[in-house]
């Protein structure tokens, strides 16, 4: 995967986007966006509730609890890996970052299909089938928690659409991996360290059974807010 969706994802992060007990799609089950969308514009994605950021706060000034995106139509935007080393202003200027495709759908909750490539998500393991450089899938659910007077999400919960719970250590045997479930929910299949879904039934089920597990493990529920707007 590229540099720039790895930051990215690591970003969408905190919620330890490593590819292991996730769902993936080699082809997008979702083509059109549905349902309310995310406020074009400034996001923090905060690591705790009393995360504070002020709106009118240069980027470099935010406080480490919180790590910025830019929603805007069907992308997100955010710094590439190959910036780490630049200082902080140029690192953290909107007009420098890099794309990723994304199209949220309808649902409770509703699913964000957040398209990559490569054969890794974040810095975890190959996802088996997945070629370098080859367009891939994984998906979040997200929850929203606020919306503004024209309908559109202002602040959101997201947490991984996982294969089901992770095993228990008794349960890794050989030839068995510890990383992904032994109990996948109803209509999926286990694929190397993640797994694919039969149908969209299969994956809303697993987007809304994967909220309770999501906090162990190394995954975690995450809020994301709208900050300001965007204009470059």
């Amino acid at each position: 995967m590229g540099g720039a969706t790895r930051t990215l994802l690591a970003g969408l992060a905190a919620l330890g986007l490593s590819g292991c007990n996730m769902v993936v799609s080699e082809r997008p089950w979702f083509n059109a966006a549905s349902g309310p969308q995310l406020k074009d514009g400034i996001w923090t994605m905060v690591d705790t509730e009393d995360c504070v950021v002020d709106p009118a706060a240069a980027l470099p000034d935010w406080p480490d609890c919180a790590r910025p995106v830019l929603a805007r139509g069907g992308e997100y935007l955010g710094p590439a890996s190959d910036d780490d080393e630049l200082p902080p202003a140029q690192r953290l200027d909107p007009a420098r970052w890099d794309r990723i495709a994304h199209v949220l759908v309808d649902g409770r909750p509703q699913i964000d299909q957040i398209a990559s490539k490569g054969p890794v998500l974040a810095s975890g393991p190959p996802v088996d089938g997945v070629d370098e450089g080859k367009s891939f899938y994984i998906y979040t659910a997200v929850q929203p928690v606020a919306l503004d007077d024209a309908g559109r999400i202002t602040a959101l919960r997201r947490w991984p659409v996982l294969c089901g719970p992770k095993p228990a250590r008794k349960a890794n045997k050989p030839g068995r991996s510890r990383f992904v479930t032994n109990k996948p929910f109803k209509g999926l299949a286990i694929k190397g360290e993640g797994c694919t879904a039969k149908d969209v039934a299969a994956l809303r089920r697993a987007a809304a059974g994967s909220e309770a597990i999501a906090g162990g493990d190394g995954f975690a529920i995450i809020t994301s807010r709208w900050v300001r707007d965007y204009a470059p």
